[in-house]
């Protein structure tokens, strides 16, 4: 679902969870990164690659 882009069409086509993000204020919040230094190399490239991105160091 993830690589096909099917599920970012349903979440983002559903009136539950446009709602729950919309009510969220998503754009206004802040991120605050973590390093875990107990996640595995594997998982580390897992999410990396969901994410585009190394956040969860």
């Amino acid at each position: 679902m993830i690589e096909d882009g099917s599920f970012d069409e349903f979440f983002n086509d559903n009136p539950y969870s446009k709602n729950a993000v919309e009510q969220a204020n998503i754009k206004a919040r802040k991120v605050i990164e973590l390093e875990n230094p107990l996640l595995t190399e594997a998982t580390l490239q897992a999410l990396t690659s969901v994410n585009g991105n190394n956040a969860c160091q």
